[in-house]
């Protein structure tokens, strides 16, 4: 017992303490690692409403003046959306009408202004834009109106909560080259060191970078070179890394990093093996997870998984016995109970009129051919339409 022990041995017991005292600053490689298994074998068709309770659709209702080009990265609240145009540097306020309520294009140098935009975040009714050549964080009002400018460090994607935020680097940094950063007024945790090789490949922010899981608070991130989505609590600390196995269809690290170099060569590879390249988009919804992946421009699968990461849906293909409109099996981004993707707005209409041509449709409000009616010319120009799942 300590009661028990003598004076040198309690200084013993002191100093051996000190290493675990001092270790709260420093991040555990992982805590823990968990590797779910996916057998894409199991894969099965579906029907639509087996998973989804209505479909929405919203034309992004902008003026050929003032175009969107390159629509990447979308934040949603409760009566509005922003979408990133990447290529014109300006951020879109819709309405959910599709109705732009503002642009902010702030082309410049000086406060609140920028020449490109490298993310964007919503967070406690804050816009924040993430401007990398200044090395700021902007911040706007729901409304679009400038409010201040904070100084960060360079990051590929950012995660705003409550008195923390959490940065990703891709090519990792520091003495152990980590990848993630808990960064907070007290001090700066690093999580994850780069994969050995990895730091050779591009970096880039994702489109859809951090996600939240309304349901638990908790916070993930999908890695784009590997099959890892990091787990972190509410507060943003790191807690689990999860690797999906896809079996057969991996895709070789050595392969992979001996193809950095190699574009063309890994394109050809890629056509012409079943591998899969990386996870395209994973989702936290309210009682369920939800991934995406694909090893052919014509082969994707969508993935439903317990909270548990146990998979209890493997699809391959989706019967759309809710509205009947051809639905792809494409995804982008996620609000709180919704899959969303985007398409072309011409698409849209051809494939309308290709799958309802010389058939009586029912017009009731909120519908598809109640979308399309109200839309039918707009549908014809140059724009984009949010095709918007809730998930059951």
């Amino acid at each position: 017992m300590i009661l028990s022990l003598d004076r040198w041995h309690l200084l013993a017991l002191l100093f051996l303490s000190i290493p675990i005292l001092f270790s709260c600053n420093e991040a555990p490689e992982s805590l823990n690692n968990t590797t779910v298994e996916i057998d894409l074998s199991k894969s099965s068709s579906a029907k639509l409403s087996d998973f989804f309770e209505r479909l929405d659709y919203v034309l992004l209702d902008y003026s050929d003046e003032k175009p969107i080009v390159s629509p990447y990265k979308m934040a949603f609240s409760q009566d509005r959306f922003f979408v990133e145009s990447r290529e014109n540097a300006s951020i879109f306020i819709f309405d959910w009408e599709g109705k732009v309520k503002k642009i902010i294009q702030n082309y410049g140098d000086g406060p609140g202004e920028f020449r490109f935009i490298d993310g964007l975040f919503l967070q406690d009714s804050i816009l924040n834009v993430y401007v990398r050549h200044k090395l700021a964080i902007l911040k706007f009002t729901m409304d679009g109106e400038s409010i201040s400018e904070e100084k960060v460090s360079i990051a590929d994607d950012f995660h705003f909560g409550k008195e923390f935020r959490i940065s990703h680097i891709q090519d990792g940094d520091g003495k152990d080259q980590k990848t993630f950063f808990r960064i907070s007024k007290n001090d700066t945790i690093g999580y994850v060191s780069i994969l050995p090789g990895h730091e050779g490949f591009y970096s880039f922010a994702s489109p859809v970078g951090f996600i939240k899981d309304a349901s638990t608070g908790k916070i993930y991130f999908k890695e784009w070179y590997s099959y890892a989505v990091q787990e972190f609590d509410s507060s943003g600390f790191y807690l689990n890394t999860i690797n999906f196995d896809f079996g057969r269809h991996n895709y070789p690290e050595e392969l992979r990093l001996n193809f950095i170099e190699k574009p063309r060569e890994a394109q050809e590879y890629l056509k012409n093996n079943p591998i899969i390249r990386s996870i395209n988009s994973f989702f936290a919804f309210d009682k369920k997870f939800f991934l995406t992946v694909s090893h052919s421009p014509k082969k994707s699968y969508w993935i439903f998984l317990d909270k548990e990461f146990i998979p209890n849906a493997i699809i391959d293909e989706l019967e759309n016995d809710i509205d009947g409109s051809p639905i792809k099996m494409r995804t982008w981004t996620q609000t709180k109970t919704q899959i969303v993707y985007q398409i072309d707005s011409r698409q849209f209409f051809n494939d309308y009129v290709e799958t309802f041509n010389d058939q009586q449709v029912e017009i009731s409000e909120g519908n598809i051919h109640d979308f399309f009616a109200k839309n039918r010319e707009k549908l014809k120009q140059e724009k984009y339409v949010l095709v918007l799942l809730k998930v059951k």
